[in-house]
């Protein structure tokens, strides 16, 4: 089955916002995100603060960096989707921002920068360089609270001078929108203003448009940047299994279907052809019963109809007044924004006291409403740090470090050893192994298997073949008794086959460790279902066999059934 989350796009839709205060517009940022298919949002003036939480949306990914004192922040939402990961950036001068790097097809990298320059810094020219040294590509966009009369300014201010100086120098071409995308909550304050701009580098796909919106609440407009071939956008999808049609063609599996597979499995090689047979054909009906469906949203964060009306007439209102700023426009704006605050305040209590009175009571359910209250946005391995000092940003080139830290951790000692001990211990090995054995291990039944298949759970993840423990709970008996002729051929042997050995091995980061090496992460081995169910028939007989021989002493009481802390006391 396919792993759903590593795309590399052709073409890019970039957009910023300058949220001042994120954390009560996470429903408004949401429909904006759906509504106009955007791949990643740059926001400013998030007013987070680190003991904040991340202000999570559906399918996106989150990386942020807080202002300490009161106001700033930067963040940045990538769709989960997209080949895409954070970017350390180096200490600014005057800057506040926070950094992305997207894997595109048909273009190198690019470094996507979201950044927030306050009205009362001077924009610096050695914090420019900084962010365009982080790649080859890189956007830079934000509020950069730049004024000048090339992009519709009314006046042009030292940070705009100052751009126009520092374009000509580094080389970088500035994108603005038509339309202004500040206005100020009052005329009396000032008039309409161009500060959220985007700065390119290096940057070779085919510009298509930029323009401002009007979807979200701020003083602030959000901004469309899109970039590269405009193709039919489609959204992204999940494989969706269809149980009962792959119960069915289970059941319709016929001799020809397995043809491959041995009348009589007997040796190694017919138990690894008859393992490759069935795997195979598991396979050919899953792949059957699947189709590709679109992700949906989290219907806790998707907003009602009679919202959305009323979404629709504030934005309406907030067109009327940007064009016509008079008294009575302005009034009937500040009404719809604080009747949609109000709503959308009322749909989430709403939801909160559903999802707490419709809660089943027991204990695996409360745990689960605490764990998904407790757990954090999901977060990808960053950069790794390769021996020679360069950096492994791709999945692919990420997996090659871990493997090779991997290996160096797990090669055999270069200290001295003694040949002839190795030698003499080599050879014993290979006289035990080629004994008869003593004793015969039980045969595996059917209903064995059965049982066995019954207790396991349905949610484990899959090994290399893809086939999980839903799929094995639907095995027809036909299948099961291939399966069980499989394990006692293995068993007899003394062999555990080498097709189920192979695992996918994923790094899970050790606390408190640095996240830039390799040697920080711990490798989790997802195996073959199928292997797992051989290992727990293996299991019960060499427990059966050491509990009937005694040669568990009775003091052993760790991994022991029945055998607690306190018993042990």
């Amino acid at each position: 089955m396919a792993h759903v989350g590593r795309n590399k796009p052709r073409s890019l839709t970039l957009a910023t916002y300058n949220a001042n205060g994120l954390r009560n517009q996470r429903d408004l940022v949401h429909d904006f995100l759906v509504t106009n298919q955007v791949d990643i949002l740059l926001v400013q003036e998030t007013f987070l603060k680190p003991s904040n939480r991340d202000p999570k949306i559906s399918n996106y990914r989150i990386t942020r960096h807080d202002r300490v004192g009161r106001g700033g922040g930067t963040l940045i939402y990538f769709r989960r989707s997209l080949h895409c990961m954070p970017v350390v950036t180096p200490p600014l001068d005057g800057m506040e921002v926070s950094a992305c790097r997207l894997a595109m097809t048909g273009h190198q990298p690019l470094v996507i920068v979201s950044a927030y320059l306050a009205c009362q810094k001077t924009l610096i020219k050695k914090d420019l360089e900084t962010l365009f040294n982080l790649g080859p590509a890189v956007i830079i966009a934000g509020d950069l609270n730049c004024k000048h009369e090339q992009w519709n300014c009314n006046t042009t201010n030292p940070n705009g001078r100052a751009l126009i100086n520092i374009s000509d120098n580094l080389l970088f071409d500035i994108l603005t929108p038509m339309t202004p995308t500040r206005y100020p909550p009052n005329r009396d304050w000032g008039t309409p203003n161009t500060l959220d701009l985007a700065l390119l580098r290096g940057v070779t796909l085919q510009f298509h448009s930029i323009e401002t919106m009007d979807d979200i609440d701020s003083d602030h407009r959000p901004v469309i940047l899109r970039l590269g071939p405009q193709t039919d956008q489609t959204s992204e999808t999940r494989t969706s299994v269809d149980w009962l049609r792959l119960e069915t063609l289970l059941k319709a599996t016929s001799s020809q279907d397995l043809d491959r597979i041995p009348d009589h499995i007997v040796s190694r090689h017919d138990t690894e052809t008859a393992i490759e047979a069935l795997t195979s054909h598991l396979q050919s009906a899953v792949r059957n019963s699947s189709r590709q469906v679109p992700v949906e949203d989290d219907r806790h964060l998707c907003l009602p109809d009679e919202v959305r009306v009323l979404l629709r007439e504030k934005r309406a209102a907030s067109r009327a007044h940007d064009r016509y700023p008079t008294e009575d426009n302005r009034v009937r704006l500040r009404e719809l924004e604080r009747e949609v605050k109000l709503r959308i305040r009322e749909v989430r209590e709403q939801r909160w006291d559903r999802t707490l009175r419709d809660i089943e009571p027991t204990h695996q359910a409360y745990w689960k409403l605490a764990r998904a209250l407790k757990s954090d946005t999901l977060t990808v391995i960053p950069a790794l740090e390769r021996a020679d000092n360069t950096e492994a940003f791709d999945d692919e080139e990420k997996a090659e470090c871990l493997a090779q830290s991997l290996e160096l951790q797990c090669s055999p000692t270069t200290q001295n050893v003694d040949q002839s001990h190795l030698t003499e211990v080599d050879s014993e090995v290979e006289r035990r192994s080629s004994l008869p054995a003593e004793t015969t291990l039980d045969t595996v039944t059917v209903e064995e298997v059965q049982d066995l298949i019954k207790s396991l759970k349905p949610r484990k993840a899959p090994g290399t073949d893809g086939i999980n423990n839903r799929v094995l709970k639907l095995l027809p008996a036909h299948l099961i008794i291939i399966l069980v002729s499989i394990f006692n051929a293995a068993i007899t042997n003394c062999s555990f086959p080498a097709i189920w050995k192979e695992a996918d091995v994923i790094g899970i980061h050790k606390p408190g460790k640095p996240a830039n090496k390799p040697s920080s992460y711990r490798p989790i081995s997802l195996l073959s279902a199928l292997s797992k169910l051989y290992e727990r028939v293996i299991l019960s007989r060499l427990r059966d066999f050491a509990f009937s021989k005694h040669l568990i002493p009775d003091e052993q009481f760790g991994f022991r059934a029945r055998h607690s802390c306190v018993q042990q006391t």
